[in-house]
């Protein structure tokens, strides 16, 4: 089978420094995608060259805590998220008891909903 597709905003994979790899045809949300792997050969990291470097960490009662090269750390606090997701937790454990077609319907959203929330 043959298909067209479109290749707006990927111009730049198809200059020649790319290689192609295997692709997987997809099936999702009721549309079809293909999903194709590419490599690309990049120059080594000359560390002489590099000015400021920042690490991250991610966890659950710090959302994020970042150290940079000069000695800085900053804190992104997570209790505001743990306490909404232990709301959602007590509003799942009430929802899974009832064992009804809508609360079946319910959890579902609202998992989506807290995993968006969290993102």
């Amino acid at each position: 089978m043959k298909l067209r597709y479109k290749k707006r905003g990927m111009q730049h994979f198809f200059d020649g420094t790319w290689k192609w790899g295997t692709a997987k045809l997809v099936y999702k949300h009721k549309k079809w995608f293909l999903h194709i792997s590419m490599t690309k050969e990049f120059s080594e990291l000359d560390l002489t060259k590099v000015n400021h470097m920042v690490g991250i960490d991610l966890g659950i009662n710090f959302l994020a805590t970042t150290y940079d090269t000069q000695n800085q750390t900053t804190f992104y606090p997570g209790r505001t998220v743990k306490h909404k997701r232990g709301q959602y937790k007590v509003l799942r454990k009430q929802l899974q008891m009832r064992q009804t077609p809508s609360a079946r319907k319910r959890l579902k959203e609202i998992g989506s909903r807290e995993n968006r929330y969290v993102t």
